[in-house]
């Protein structure tokens, strides 16, 4: 479900109706259906881009907050509009519908509070120890940070996002490129590893917030946007929180034009069941294929 269709939340949930149903799944369960998925309805980025010769902004899928819905969903209020979805999300259980939510995990939006603090903190580090500076190669070549001296102590800097030889942000690629809103977080790095997925003492991982805001709000299915371009096992961890709060939680891969290797990959990926014994991470696997018409080459 494209969000935009459906407006505020509030006009949606069923909570402020008289008898409080909803009448969208009163509509998804006439059409016979047992889930529903909704496109990312968060905060949306601010940042402007040329697709198909006109100036866009507020992708769905590049997200500036994810703790709080983006201004064409929301009453005004977070925790009247958590209120609203944890309405919805309990109604459609009883109605046997479950409902997704979509997980982000790949990237940000290009100006998320995140991007915009690390960009500060490495021109903080340039201006004063740039001529220190040296590159710090990671894994399959990929840039992860830097090392510098701060007076004589030695230092490293690493990074949470994709970054290019300068340190500058690595976006998408030109404005018309539909990825050019966005910054790629590093998997390769252990910086990103730890914020976004491992957590330490004194901070829960980032992403393991996000899901338990969702599965608070009663979701219970999640589609995992280009689940391939996500090293396996980050999936295998991230999967295995859910599921420890909520077993019966479903994860659907979206696989669309994904390299086979890594889509084998991801088939390949377990986890271990309340049982003990081992399982697919996934459940289901979005295929391309199926969207063709087999007509059109």
């Amino acid at each position: 479900m494209p969000p935009r269709l459906a407006g505020p939340v509030s006009g949606w949930s069923g909570l402020d109706a008289a008898d409080h149903q909803s009448w969208m799944l009163n509509h998804v369960a006439d059409l016979g259906f047992n889930a529903l998925w909704f496109s990312p309805m968060c905060e949306t980025t601010k940042v402007e881009k040329t697709a198909h010769g006109k100036k866009l902004t507020g992708s769905y899928y590049a997200i500036r907050d994810h703790f709080k819905l983006d201004q064409e969903f929301t009453s005004g209020n977070g925790a009247r509009d958590r209120e609203h979805l944890k309405h919805f999300c309990a109604a459609a259980a009883k109605k046997g519908i479950r409902v997704y939510a979509d997980l982000v995990f790949n990237h940000v939006a290009a100006d998320h509070p995140l991007v915009e603090e690390e960009t500060a903190a490495i021109k903080s580090i340039l201006l004063k120890d740039g001529d220190t500076v040296r590159p710090i190669i990671g894994e399959k070549d990929h840039l992860i940070g830097f090392s510098y001296k701060e007076g004589e102590v030695d230092k490293e800097f690493y990074f949470k996002f994709c970054r290019k030889d300068d340190f500058s942000l690595q976006v998408g690629g030109p404005p018309e490129d539909p990825w050019s809103d966005v910054a790629q977080i590093s998997y390769f790095s252990p910086e990103a590893r730890r914020f976004f997925i491992a957590g330490d003492k004194e901070h829960q991982a980032y992403f393991k917030r996000v899901l338990d805001f969702y599965i608070d709000c009663g979701f219970s299915g999640f589609r995992c946007d280009v689940a391939y371009r996500l090293p396996p096992d980050v999936w295998q961890e991230l999967i295995t929180y859910t599921r420890e709060q909520q077993p019966d939680s479903i994860f659907l891969a979206e696989t669309l034009g994904g390299p086979a290797e890594r889509v084998d990959a991801l088939a390949a990926a377990t986890v271990v069941d309340k049982n003990g014994a081992p399982r697919p991470a996934f459940d289901l696997g979005m295929l391309g294929f199926y969207w063709w018409n087999l007509k059109d080459k």
